[in-house]
């Protein structure tokens, strides 16, 4: 990855935040969130986090199942 220029930093706090946060430093024309199925509570707490990146990204969001 790094070859490439990319690298994987670990980041602490809320998940939509930390993404938000770095994708307004690093300024990517894309963001890919992969959807995970799961209990009924852990698709709300999935589902803050996507939904808080999609409306809140300031480039497309691509969301994979």
């Amino acid at each position: 990855m790094r070859r490439h220029g990319a690298s994987n930093p670990a980041e602490h706090g809320h998940a939509a935040a930390a993404i938000l946060k770095k994708a307004s430093e690093i300024g990517p024309d894309l963001i890919v969130i992969g959807k995970h199925g799961g209990s009924a509570f852990e698709e709300r707490l999935l589902g803050s986090v996507t939904q808080n990146i999609l409306y809140s990204a300031a480039c497309d969001v691509l969301l994979s199942p």
